[in-house]
């Protein structure tokens, strides 16, 4: 007689109140309901775990690292598959989907050293995730060419609850920012903590981003849309982690073994927002064009309109121009349009047509010769990658 053949049961153990959590679980659930070979059941560790997985006959778990420890040792008593997902490995690391927090480091150094900055802060609480991001962080600044007296670090031990005090946490980071020459960029580890430094800046009377630029990590959406100015962050490939996690417990449920070493997933992206939509130049007349580019880049402006801002002579403005920037001023204005052109193009459906005459083009051609120069591919295909890797 023919076995009866049931979908395989799968156990997702996670706090979904983080949207870094609920972004992994998410991607898990959607590639489940495609191949349709697993029933997912899907639970806070607040429930009684206990009961579940004596009542139901699993084939896989899934679980969130860094529960607590009770959890993980009830976990790892099931003589079943178990994939852990999560920031940074657990000392076990074998069956494990992290982030590549060396990538999401050396983006934010990136981000922060084209936008102008040259001097840098780093703040996070003492964990192994932040320390990871940390030192990431600073070797990228090192290798661009900056002294490590240029970035100063500020690590916080954490408080239990009982003990938390925003305003103690507030006044730390107050003197500590007390002791930086603006401009500087600063990387938090989290965007959870951004609030507390923008509450500290606010206290110094430190301007945001204008003295003070501020990135984050992890994209909390809601969090960073809130802050004003909205929060400049580092995007983490959440889509793609809870891909690699399924596709890694199928592997094992199959039969073949653990990899043994972990898997970790670049972040995606930084996503530029208004923390550091600032000109980090301490040239004032450098700085002013600077300003008038970016309010203006999506206006037909030409290098002369730039200069009817500042009343230098050319020859004098693209010298300090090259000098503080690195390109030349007519370089920046179509670095500038690109950028807009790029945002349009992966956030919205508008035509080319339309996003020539948004953007400051003279027709769409224009923008389909520049945008292939730069960009070495055409609008077309730039949408369509940005849509394919959209969670």
């Amino acid at each position: 007689m023919a076995t009866r053949w049931r979908r395989k049961r799968v156990l997702v153990l996670s706090d979904l109140g983080a949207s870094f959590n609920h972004g992994v679980v998410r991607s898990i659930a959607r590639r489940t309901q495609r191949h349709g070979r697993w029933q997912l059941i899907i639970a806070e560790p607040a429930f009684n775990v206990a009961f579940l997985l004596k009542r139901w006959a699993l084939d896989g778990l899934i679980f969130r690292s860094a529960q607590d420890p009770w959890l993980v040792r009830l976990v790892r008593r099931q003589r079943i598959p178990v994939i852990e997902f999560g920031l940074t490995p657990p000392d076990q690391a074998r069956g494990f989907v992290g982030v590549d927090l060396a990538a999401a480091g050396r983006l934010a150094a990136q981000h922060a050293l084209e936008r102008g900055y040259r001097r840098f802060g780093y703040h996070g609480e003492e964990h192994p995730y932040a320390s990871i991001l940390r030192d990431a962080f600073l070797r990228a600044l090192k290798e661009a060419g900056v002294r490590g007296h240029s970035c100063q670090v500020f690590m916080q031990t954490p408080m239990p609850k009982r003990r938390w005090s925003l305003e103690q946490r507030v006044n730390d980071l107050a003197r500590w920012l007390a002791g930086f020459r603006p401009p500087a960029a600063v990387l938090v580890s989290q965007d959870l903590l951004a609030p507390r430094v923008a509450f500290a800046c606010e206290q110094l009377k430190l301007r945001i981003p204008e003295e003070v630029g501020l990135i984050g990590v992890g994209n909390e959406e809601l969090q960073s849309l809130t802050m004003w100015p909205p929060l400049t962050t580092v995007e983490l490939d959440v889509e793609r982690m809870g891909q690699e996690t399924a596709r890694l417990l199928e592997r094992t449920m199959n039969g073949k073994p653990l990899p043994k070493e972990p898997i970790l997933v670049p972040p995606r992206r930084v996503i530029p927002r208004g923390s550091t939509d600032a000109v980090a130049i301490e040239d004032e007349q450098v700085a002013t064009a600077m300003r008038f580019m970016r309010d203006h880049c999506r206006q037909p402006i030409s290098v002369e309109d730039v200069l009817g801002q500042i009343h230098i002579s050319r020859r004098s403005f693209e010298r300090r121009f090259q000098r503080c920037v690195g390109r030349a001023p007519a370089e920046e204005i179509r670095r500038l349009r690109i950028g807009q052109v790029k945002e349009l193009l992966a956030e919205t459906d508008m035509k080319i047509e339309a996003i020539a005459r948004t953007c400051g083009f003279t027709s769409a051609q224009d923008l389909w010769n520049v945008f292939r120069k730069v960009a070495r591919v055409s609008p077309r295909e730039y949408r369509r990658k940005q849509q394919q890797a959209q969670p």
